[in-house]
């Protein structure tokens, strides 16, 4: 039902994916240091440690629903193989 939704209201190539953590986890964004803190947080509570492909800070997953949306338009398309 969630992608017919988005096929009809965003008519272009895309994807949608929507996930659970079966364990609690910390992702840190792609130019995040790997601070000795977090590190050690992540030890001691037995915390699952990945990076993301995108930025930002740490984020402590486990009880949340996280969903990625990536959707190339005509345009978009035609940039990436023109360069």
């Amino acid at each position: 039902m969630l992608n017919q939704c988005v096929q009809t209201n965003f008519p272009m190539e895309g994807r949608f994916r929507l996930y659970g953590w079966r364990n609690m986890a910390i992702t840190l964004g792609r130019f995040q240091r790997d601070s000795v803190s977090i590190l050690e947080f992540c030890e001691e509570f037995q915390l699952a440690v990945t990076r993301r492909i995108t930025g930002g800070q740490a984020v402590l997953h486990g009880l949340d629903i996280t969903f990625a949306a990536a959707f190339v338009t005509e345009q978009d398309a035609r940039l990436l193989f023109t360069r």
